[in-house]
């Protein structure tokens, strides 16, 4: 709450990613990965790029291969929102909570443990 009285609500905005001067949300992203079949789970996150800001990534969890979730994504997202980068991996970290923990798997990734 700031000294006006608003109240702010703070939360995924370290989730977002800034790819060439427009937001991209990768929950939106997410949910409409979920919907290709094969899909398990999925997780999207943002990395640095010289040219863009940042370009999205997406890990997926899933019996698909990546020209499918390629296809795919060119079929339901709107260009820039398409992932850069798609990785198939075997297991996620997870919170406490039980949540995917983007913050771990962009470190695994960025230290090239994710192949």
């Amino acid at each position: 709450m700031d000294e006006k009285g608003y109240l702010y609500i703070l939360g995924r905005q370290n989730d977002m990613i800034l790819y060439g001067g427009t937001n991209i949300y990768p929950q939106e992203i997410e949910e409409a990965l979920k919907k290709c079949p094969g899909v398990e789970e999925v997780v999207v996150f943002g990395i640095k790029d010289g040219h863009w800001g940042e370009k999205a990534v997406a890990c997926i969890i899933g019996n698909v291969s990546i020209p499918v979730l390629k296809h795919y994504c060119l079929e339901t997202l709107s260009a820039y929102k398409i992932p850069r980068i798609f990785r198939k991996v075997k297991n996620f970290p997870y919170t406490t909570g039980g949540k995917i923990s983007r913050r771990e798997i962009r470190r695994m990734f960025e230290q090239g443990v994710l192949i």
